[in-house]
């Protein structure tokens, strides 16, 4: 009546009424419903901006099966791999052969909250390169099924760093002994 627009859902059905035939319209009004997917849609941009923002990886992770569940665009980057090629992945497939035995311990005691940091830990890239990063866990609910959220600090550059100044202290050590 005053002009005003607002959405609304409508239910039409034909019918024969004293032969003719007639039809009966149901409008509700769903400006509310609309105010507040629009709400929810922002919140979700939101965190989608917070996730993909980031500059450590995070993979969630399900305890049971290892495999990834979703990864954000800096875990994708880190690994080489795309959003979609890490949803095929488990933990196996991103931590060399030879040190997973290590890994998967680390992990399971984080799952059991023996532990939240594993530190200096190999991860191996898609191109067969390794980085090593501290990976921080904390559980998440999602759907009403349970998993972790893994944050990777890629490390690598400090383990050089620290490795170099034990190099140095160790020759220094050798010409004192001169």
């Amino acid at each position: 009546k005053d002009g005003l627009k607002i959405p609304v859902e409508s239910n039409i059905r034909q019918f024969q009424y004293l032969d003719r035939q007639v039809a009966l319209s149901i409008s509700r009004d769903i400006t509310d419903r609309k105010q507040v997917e629009e709400a929810l849609r922002a919140s979700e941009e939101k965190l989608r901006i917070i996730f993909d923002g980031t500059i450590d990886g995070i993979l969630i992770v399900d305890p049971i099966t290892k495999k990834f569940l979703l990864g954000n665009t800096t875990i994708c980057s880190m690994l080489g791999y795309t959003k979609e090629e890490i949803k095929s992945l488990a933990i196996s497939d991103i931590h060399p052969p030879k040190e997973l035995t290590h890994v998967v311990d680390e992990f399971e005691k984080q799952t059991r909250g023996e532990k939240f940091l594993a530190e200096n830990l190999p991860v191996l890239k898609k191109d067969g390169s390794i980085f090593y990063a501290d990976i921080s866990t904390a559980p998440i609910t999602i759907g009403g099924i349970h998993y972790f959220v893994g944050i990777f600090r890629d490390i690598t550059e400090r383990k050089r760093a620290e490795e170099d100044v034990s190099l140095h202290v160790e020759r220094t050590q050798a010409l004192l002994d001169l």
